[in-house]
């Protein structure tokens, strides 16, 4: 679900964990309920004065593959929790036999008021998602006790609250594939106009790291990410970019990252990259970055380089 105050953007999230779990073997289904429902607005029964965009419950149980046997769900803001657990609920009804996991930003803050706010919900995935979710996969498979896969947390059958304790970030993030991107999926959102941040025609999502190594009071990074900051090379990210101008022609990178730039040399690196490969090309920071690593140096190439 998504709120207006939220713009619908491509969901990242759901490309890097598709991505990874089907070079393990996994048949994934993406659906995502913002981009299959653009501009489509629908009052909400139980909460009067409210609407969702994208597709209805209906709409989506319809998309879901009849025997699917693991759903996983993206929960990110606790505002619009109260839906989303309304969604998990009739989702169970429509698939009894299903794994229904959920995570994301909201989950690994409020686990267990997650878990016996939504009894329909039978595991939750803190923090980093990949390698977790694909170790849910495995031990749902095998019949692997949960309380041997770490970074989950879930009520066991006397209804006690069990968390399996914080999972290893991945280090090596450049390890991680590319996100999946299925065909025809960003040009909904391209057509539509749809943008994260500075607009043009065919904007592209991008993450050059993964954490913040800072600990601002507003945010929740430090549950979900901790505060391990990790920059990507920038051999695998300059790859990443030919690779979409060459499938999508893009027009612009937008940088999903919590705090895009915070080491000088690598920002400084990127950009003398982006000038020597003559990647001509817009780029933006639409989550910001911090304002101590702006110096005269680093603006004037983020000038030279088109970030706006």
């Amino acid at each position: 679900m998504n709120a207006f105050n939220n713009e619908a953007t491509p969901a990242i999230g759901y490309a890097y964990i598709s991505a990874y779990i089907e070079r393990r073997g996994y048949a994934v289904e993406l659906v995502d309920a913002i981009g299959e429902g653009l501009d489509r607005f629908t009052p909400l029964e139980n909460f009067p004065g409210y609407h969702t965009q994208g597709l209805t419950f209906e709409q989506i149980f319809e998309r879901i593959p009849a025997n699917t046997g693991v759903i996983g769900i993206s929960a990110m803001f606790s505002g619009e929790w109260p839906v989303t657990r309304d969604l998990i609920t009739e989702m169970r009804t429509r698939f009894p036999a299903a794994f229904i996991v959920a995570g994301g930003e909201h989950i690994t803050a409020l686990t267990e008021y997650s878990l016996r706010d939504c009894p329909a919900l039978d595991l939750c995935v803190r923090g980093e998602g990949e390698h977790t979710f694909f170790e849910v996969l495995e031990a749902h498979t095998t019949g692997t006790p949960f309380s041997e896969v770490a970074g989950v947390a879930y009520l066991d059958a006397d209804g006690s609250f069990v968390d399996t304790g914080n999972k290893a970030r991945i280090r090596e993030i450049d390890a991680i594939p590319w996100p999946n991107w299925p065909e025809g999926y960003l040009e909904r959102f391209w057509d539509a106009g749809k943008s994260y941040g500075v607009a043009t025609e065919r904007d592209m999502p991008i993450m050059a790291s993964r954490g913040c190594p800072y600990q601002c009071t507003f945010c929740s990074n430090a549950h979900m990410w901790t505060t391990r900051y990790i920059l990507r090379d920038i051999d695998d990210l300059v790859g990443e970019i030919k690779s979409y101008q060459k499938r999508y022609g893009i027009t612009a990178l937008q940088f999903y990252d919590l705090t895009a730039i915070t080491k000088k040399k690598w920002t400084v690196d990127f950009c003398n990259r982006l000038i020597d490969e003559g990647l001509d090309l817009h780029w933006s920071l639409p989550s910001g970055t911090r304002s101590e690593a702006l110096d005269e140096d680093t603006l004037g190439l983020l000038k030279k380089t088109g970030c706006n």
